[in-house]
């Protein structure tokens, strides 16, 4: 699913009405995280590069930032998701590019390679109090990250390796890395149910024994709570579907734009060859059991080749430039 999200200023007070239940509730919770409020994000309803992206925890907070903001724009306001999974202690999102060749018959692709974006500073709580250090530890943009002096450039010598810091990589270079992550995390968990076990065993061994007639209880049996594996098969299946979903929901807008632009009638489309493709950009937040989140649809992403393309055996010295050939070739081929 998506963050439940608010079109602005045309669903406002629902947005407001919504922001201060949800506060109440959190306050009201004696269990909930007193530096962790309910936190949400407001920013354009298009692509801006990564400018005018704010969070915040309060209807006033929104409302100034937005009247600073760009005066000629539309925003949309949306839930933060506060349990992103996170590499190194990084969050970061995954950008998928879904390629629709025909509306009538629908007719996709979904390439199978894409980039991961990664933030630039640790993740902690989110605290709107302090946007410097907030921006480069939350938002994934690149074009806020790659200004940060921890911003990381991707090189032809480790572009493809599991070690790579890039704050740019390819989604296959990610999957590796969270296996190995997940691999690691499961050996610790062995070696501290090991631990346990050792432990369990010297206090059993000084208790006293029970008074003569009455029974010994069993030890009680360590539950082993089930991993939570990510399997990339299920997330690609994942994926589809959602790409089915949100395509299909879009497909009247996609279909009146090939329509005006063309200038052919809506009951030729299907009967005249296609004169055109669409490259749709997905990207998607991983939540810390592996969900897949919908956050945004980047109708006209960034295509561009920023580099020559080798040819034989020369790596690719930009993991972007590698997904974007990959995508045009593969888009070129279908």
């Amino acid at each position: 699913r998506r963050p439940r999200t608010w079109v602005l200023p045309q669903q406002r007070d629902d947005f407001y009405q919504s922001m201060e239940r949800t506060t109440r509730a959190w306050r009201a919770d004696k269990n909930a995280d007193p530096n962790a409020p309910p936190t949400w994000v407001i920013k354009p309803d298009v692509g801006n590069r990564g400018r005018n992206i704010f969070l915040v925890t309060s209807p006033a907070m929104a409302q100034k930032h937005m009247k600073e903001g760009d005066s000629d724009i539309n925003w949309v306001g949306q839930e933060y998701i506060h349990n992103p999974l996170l590499l190194d202690g990084q969050k970061f999102d995954l950008r998928i590019y879904v390629v629709i060749t025909s509306l009538e018959p629908l007719k996709l692709y979904v390439c199978r390679e894409g980039l991961a974006r990664i933030c630039t500073d640790l993740y902690a709580p989110p605290n709107p109090e302090h946007e410097e250090i907030m921006a480069t530890a939350h938002i994934t943009s690149y074009n806020i990250n790659r200004h940060s002096p921890n911003f990381t450039e991707a090189t032809e010598a480790n572009y493809d390796s599991i070690t790579t810091s890039a704050s740019k990589r390819m989604l296959s270079v990610v999957f590796r890395q969270i296996k190995e992550m997940e691999k690691v995390k499961k050996e610790a968990k062995v070696n501290t149910l090991r631990m346990s076990n050792e432990s369990s065993t010297r206090r059993d061994f000084v208790q006293p024994l029970p008074p003569v007639g009455k029974k010994k209880k069993s030890p009680q049996k360590i539950r082993r709570s089930s991993s939570r594996i990510s399997s990339e098969s299920l997330f690609w299946d994942r994926i589809e579907e959602m790409v089915q979903k949100t395509t299909t929901a879009i497909l009247p807008i996609l279909r009146l734009a090939y329509i005006r632009e063309f200038g052919v009638s809506s009951t030729k489309i299907r009967d005249l060859p296609e004169r055109a493709v669409n490259i749709i950009a997905y990207d998607i937040l991983l939540r810390d059991d592996y969900s897949p989140i919908l956050m945004d649809i980047e109708p006209c992403p960034s295509m561009s080749v920023l580099h020559e393309m080798p040819t034989g055996n020369t790596n690719f010295p930009q993991d972007d430039s590698r997904v974007a050939a990959t995508v045009h070739a593969n888009t070129m081929s279908t």
